[in-house]
């Protein structure tokens, strides 16, 4: 028995065929490309937003960690030395007070090295200001210390802000309220934080002519942008509460 095999003739792709299978591998391709770089665009601007939101979280804390010690006097109350201080803070003067000059520029002072008996110098005052140059980058500069209170240009001043960041708003504003402390005692006029205002009722409001307890706050707004991409910006917010309120002996 002989075996026979049947031969059937094998067609290739048309020319037709071949350039259209080209243009899908050439559309899928080019539109696999698109997306790849699309998100490694998105995740650069991610990564640049983030390192910007990093360096200003960073000033903030600088800044507002500093100014909550606005007024400092001493750790050391009990000491005779100290008395008159108490109530006639020497960092509460109007030379020495907090001050938002221009919006722009905040100072203040404290008792940095917590001298005894209580004394104000040059490396006592402090504060924070904006610099723009031509117009367009700006930058912070800490001050280290002055010979006064009086004006942003006094003093040694130091730069804060990475090369990298670009500031373009930095804002300052000071908000106070009163509390009479006479509204802080119980009935035999003594502060027990227990019987008076604090436990629930409404403190009262300071009124001319009588003592009063000043609680101040500072306002800090920031904007920033990186210095080699002026497209990613971000702007920042916080509200310093300054630890030591000021007493005044006749509101």
């Amino acid at each position: 028995m002989q075996l026979t095999h049947t031969w059937k003739s094998q067609q290739g792709l048309t020319l037709v065929e071949v350039m259209v299978a080209m243009a899908i591998g050439i559309f899928l391709l080019g539109a696999g490309g698109a997306a790849f770089i699309s998100a490694m665009n998105t995740q650069t601007e991610n990564l640049q937003l983030t390192r910007l939101n990093q360096d200003m979280r960073t000033l903030l804390d600088i800044m507002s960690k500093d100014i909550r010690r606005s007024g400092f006097l001493t750790s050391k109350p009990h000491l005779s030395s100290n008395s008159t201080h108490l109530k006639q803070n020497p960092f509460f003067s109007t030379d020495n007070d907090i001050k938002a000059i221009d919006n722009t520029c905040f100072l203040y002072a404290y008792n940095r090295h917590d001298t005894d008996p209580v004394s104000v110098s040059t490396s006592d005052r402090f504060g924070f200001k904006l610099v723009t140059a031509d117009g367009e980058s700006g930058k912070i500069m800490m001050r280290k210390s002055a010979d006064n209170n009086s004006n942003c240009t006094d003093g040694s001043w130091e730069t804060i802000t990475e090369p990298e960041v670009d500031i373009t708003e930095l804002k300052f504003s000071i908000s106070t309220s009163g509390v009479n402390p006479t509204s802080l005692l119980d009935s035999e006029g003594v502060l027990t934080g227990e019987n008076s205002c604090t436990a629930g009722s409404a403190c009262a409001s300071c009124t001319s002519g009588e003592p009063c307890i000043q609680i101040r706050s500072v306002d800090i707004t920031l904007t920033a942008r990186l210095a080699a991409d002026h497209t990613v910006t971000q702007s920042m917010k916080r509200t310093v509460r300054i630890r030591n309120d000021k007493y005044i002996d006749a509101f």
